[in-house]
């Protein structure tokens, strides 16, 4: 190729031991080394769009070579993964330095990146990909302020902090309930308390209160007073004090009846009626008890007797 920094001559120099075969071979060897070296006039600036440049350098390669450093202006800010294209040898990918696809703002406005040639892509030289959540490398420019924070993509972000109440409503539930005003702008929350009927209660304190139902547990000493006495826990056993029952505590009866047991053996009082009684008692006509004569006689009453009758007392002398 045409080299800029020096062409061997056609021919060597006249009455000079030196062949010309082997000066040809040396600088042949020194024009293929500045080949790999695209940019040896310095920097080139991109034209292009911001993720497909477009290099053209003053002295064309023949193609891309192995190892070959390039030195790249960016005139735009990439947005995703880049591709470069230098003097029309074709589009390959600008990746970085270790060959991960370029992602937001790796390449900067204005900032000269090397690069060199390397298995079909320009690999940057430097560590200067922003760090994403699949790949490691540097921070992206910060926005500023003290709000901010890095996420794991490699973005910056700020914490929501603030937001906006899109619905709001109430669902009833354990006797809880409410009603929502302006449930979509400046929402205002109105709570009822109803019967509340909870599954279960734990308090370490005294529980009070009425209507109060469930069941004892067993884990606290029930002392009764008064007719009824007794202590325990859970079920216990009670005693009815002596001459606590009155008659008015014992079950209602009919008129003319009485309390008195009829059947056979041990058991609980029975009512019965008079008659009842009588009959029991061996009694017959229409005495009603046991009287005395003479005293009746006195009296004046009637006394109707049937049968023998004996008289015992006192003697009777007429």
């Amino acid at each position: 190729m045409s080299n800029p920094f020096y062409d061997a001559p056609n021919l060597p120099l006249d009455f000079t031991r030196a062949k010309s075969a082997p000066i040809r071979t040396q600088f042949a060897s020194i024009a293929a080394g500045f080949d790999g070296v695209y940019s040896r006039t310095g920097a080139f600036v991109a034209t292009g769009t911001a993720n497909a440049l477009i290099v053209t350098l003053p002295n064309p390669p023949a193609a891309y070579v192995e190892g070959a450093s390039l030195h790249v202006t960016a005139a735009l800010a990439n947005t995703g993964a880049t591709t470069i294209n230098v003097n029309g040898l074709g589009v390959v990918p600008i990746v970085t330095y270790d060959g991960l696809p370029l992602t937001l703002n790796t390449l900067t406005p204005g900032a000269t990146e090397s690069m060199f040639y390397n298995s079909g892509s320009f690999r940057l030289a430097s560590v200067t990909n922003i760090v994403s959540a699949t790949s490691k490398g540097l921070a992206p420019p910060s926005p500023g302020g003290t709000a901010s924070y890095l996420r794991a993509d490699g973005t910056w972000s700020s914490p929501s902090g603030n937001g906006t109440v899109t619905s709001v409503a109430i669902t009833a539930a354990n006797g809880v309930s409410g009603s929502v005003l302006n449930a979509t702008s400046a929402a205002a929350i109105t709570i009822t308390l109803g019967a509340i009927t909870p599954s279960s209660v734990a308090a370490s304190g005294t529980i009070s209160g009425s209507n109060l139902s469930g069941t004892n547990t067993g884990d606290q000493t029930i002392t009764l007073t008064g007719d009824v006495t007794g202590v325990g826990t859970g079920s216990f056993v009670t005693t009815i004090g002596a001459g606590r029952v009155t008659l008015a505590m014992q079950a209602n009866i009919a008129t003319n009846m009485i309390y008195y047991r009829k059947t056979a053996g041990n058991g609980p009082p029975e009512v019965n009626t008079l008659a009842t009684l009588k009959a029991d008692l061996g009694l017959t006509g229409t005495n009603s008890g046991d009287q005395t004569t003479v005293a009746a006689l006195a009296t004046g009453r009637t006394i109707a007797m049937t049968g023998d009758v004996v008289w015992t007392s006192p003697a009777f002398d007429g």
